[in-house]
């Protein structure tokens, strides 16, 4: 097919990886769809229900599988779309409840925890599974141990009876904890509200509640079945795609490799069982006016850049929404992912989240004018915007951002700007953080510069510690181990010691007299704190310093307290009347 017909209105079922190359300059028609997924035809089975035959509508049932932290990418299940509008895996408890682990065969006590040996399963207390009539090819999905850690598998042993389960193989990650959360998935006895689907294994039948509003014998039903990345540009330069809508599949739609000078403009990603979109070692790209949305895994992935020359990839993000992102992998698949040299992310809207809206790493990171909210909903110990450790990571602005209403305050909280594990060199400057438990927190790096910020309603604005300073093993042991390896060991013999690194950077000079001095270091947090604006906020919970800060090395300068009336004079318009809508 030649690839100017791909540009005509409907939709197009791409059978193959459709490969991009030098010189194309595409605009697509209102209307068009370039699909990895199969229009089915669905066939009434009473009491609401309905079902699509997969294998007789073309499609090879592709089952859940293993997929979550730790675990390489791999492509989704089936999933169904009707008029575009992606349905819901049966789980139990519904509405993003979850039970908890209560007890394993063989617990064991660590600490003020009680945990099990994966292998050997976990209880449960809840009778509802006992009612269950169909009990194969159940999926459990859960923080097993942390809240940060959350893994999908496959139920191998199930006694509703005994309240018992066990996983296949790799059965979860790190371990199973006393009290942490969990939900079963694709159980055909909870396919009870509208919206919601379920896979049968057994008879290739993917079994569906419209929504209430779905005239279903004329609406249009689409299954993902396609595996493979969607479209490709790879090695390829000067490539401009306009005006495309790309989705309904099981893997990537978008992946760039080696690219140079592409435009992504104005195009929809949606309903995609991994990343929207991977641009991998490219330079030059621009992606603007996007719409992504509805991703099993992350959204915009970028890791570009030479951190080794300090060469910038000039690639930015920018005038794009970003939505109901990392449904299935819910942690560490963010939004927008900016890791290399030369990034930029500005004047985008990311919202509804259940992590991170962005993660960043590297250096000449640009993260600024963009308005974040509703994200870090289902998880701990996160950020809307997060990076860690890392004492080489330097050249990184956060500015000018809009962050409110973050988090869930599962676990260990949430933050607005999460600077994690000695991470350093963070300047995070005009920032407006309204409603997050945490505005600014300071994970015991180095260098860093809050200034200028507005703080309204968060507990505390400003929270540091020294980590880097502690004696326990578990902080004591990053700093002499994985800190210091990314600190002499960017790339190849690279080093932050290496004149390419402290001629920009001189005060890495400190850190690597820390680690010359002595095979054991302990090092102390600093930061400039100047020009903010607290409002709402009471005076302990300003800046707030914790654990091993006493020898830290610290400056504060003209903070001030305000009220709410100043608001007005300080903030943009559109910020100041979101924020007045929120007070009433």
């Amino acid at each position: 097919m030649e690839l100017t017909e791909l540009t005509k209105a409907g939709r197009h079922f791409l059978s193959e990886t459709v490969r991009i190359p030098s010189g194309t300059h595409l605009k697509a028609e209102p209307g068009c769809r370039l699909s990895g997924g199969k229009t089915v035809k669905a066939e009434y089975a009473g009491d609401g229900l309905w079902r699509v035959d997969l294998e007789a509508n073309g499609i090879r049932p592709s089952a859940l599988r293993s997929r979550g932290y730790g675990r390489s990418i791999s492509p989704s299940h089936n999933e169904i779309f009707i008029d575009g509008r992606p349905l819901a895996l049966s789980r139990y408890p519904k509405n993003g409840g979850f039970l908890t682990m209560t007890g394993f065969p063989e617990p064991r006590k660590d600490g003020g925890s009680v945990w099990g040996a994966m292998e050997n399963g976990f209880f449960y207390e809840d009778d509802r599974p006992k009612s269950w009539s169909h009990r194969e090819h159940l999926g459990v999905f859960g923080y097993w141990a942390w809240d940060w850690a959350p893994t999908h598998e496959i139920v191998g042993t199930f006694d509703p009876e005994r309240s018992y389960v066990k996983n296949d193989p790799p059965f979860g990650v790190y371990r199973y904890t006393q009290g942490q959360r969990f939900c079963f998935c694709n159980v055909l006895d909870e396919l009870t509200e509208p919206g919601e689907y379920a896979l049968d294994y057994g008879t290739g039948m993917l079994w569906f509640r419209p929504f209430p509003d779905t005239d279903t014998g004329k609406a249009e039903i689409v299954v993902s079945d396609a595996g493979y990345p969607l479209l490709e540009i790879d090695g390829a330069d000067d490539v401009t795609l306009e005006g495309f809508s790309v989705g309904d599949c099981r893997g990537t739609a978008l992946l760039l490799r080696n690219a140079s000078n592409v435009r992504i403009t104005d195009c929809e990603l949606s309903n995609i069982g991994n990343r929207a979109m991977n641009a991998d070692d490219c330079r030059g790209v621009l992606i603007d006016c996007c719409h992504v949305h509805h991703t099993g895994d992350g959204g915009i992935q970028i890791w570009s850049g030479d951190r080794k020359t300090l060469e910038r990839a000039e690639i930015t993000v920018e005038h794009c929404h970003l939505h109901d992102i990392s449904l299935w992998d819910t942690c560490y698949e963010p939004p927008i992912r900016l890791y290399g040299v030369g990034l930029t992310a500005r004047f985008n809207e990311i919202r509804d989240c259940p992590h991170s809206a962005m993660l960043f790493g590297g250096n000449y990171i640009s993260i600024t004018d963009n308005e974040i909210y509703r994200c870090v909903m289902e998880t701990g110990d996160a950020g809307a915007i997060y990076g860690g450790r890392d004492y080489t990571f330097r050249g990184n602005e956060v500015s000018r951002n809009f962050i409110h209403h973050i988090g869930s305050r599962v676990g260990y909280g949430t933050m607005a700007i999460y600077n994690d594990d000695c991470l350093s060199g963070t300047v995070m400057r005009d920032n407006v953080i309204y409603k997050v438990q945490r505005g600014c927190f300071l994970g015991g790096g180095r260098n860093f510069v809050v200034d200028g910020n507005v703080f309204i309603d968060c507990h505390p604005a400003i929270e540091i510690d020294g980590r880097g300073a502690n004696h326990a093993a578990q902080w004591h042991g990053a700093v002499t181990g994985c800190l210091k390896d990314n600190f002499y060991k960017i790339g190849g013999s690279v080093s932050g010691a290496d004149p390419l690194y402290m001629s920009r950077w001189p005060e890495l000079g400190e850190i690597d007299a820390y680690y010359s001095s002595t095979p054991d270091p302990y090092i102390v947090p600093s930061a400039y704190m100047g020009h903010n604006f607290f409002c709402g906020i009471p005076e302990k919970e300003r800046i707030d310093y914790t654990w091993d800060t006493e020898n830290g090395e610290f400056t504060e300068e003209h903070n001030r307290v305000i009220g709410r009336e100043e608001l007005k004079i300080l903030l943009k318009p559109e910020i100041f009347e979101k924020i007045m809508e929120d007070f009433g």
